[in-house]
């Protein structure tokens, strides 16, 4: 047997074990991607309540029993 490249396989392929790795692999980056834009999203939402929060209005709301 000769084995060619830098590395020698060791374990035996399975038959659809590479589709399913990719496919899972697609579904990371998805994930990962999604999670960086509602990170975004949650930034900007703290950036303009740090913002709104400093106008010295009343609030529109009051705590219950005050």
């Amino acid at each position: 047997m000769r084995l060619e490249g830098p590395v020698a396989l060791i374990a035996p392929r399975y038959p659809g074990l590479e589709d399913e790795n990719r496919q899972l692999k697609q579904l990371l980056a998805e994930r990962s991607l999604e999670v960086d834009f509602f990170k975004g999203a949650l930034q900007k939402i703290a950036t303009r309540r740090q913002a709104d929060s400093g106008t010295g209005e009343t609030a529109s709301t009051t705590k219950c029993g005050q």
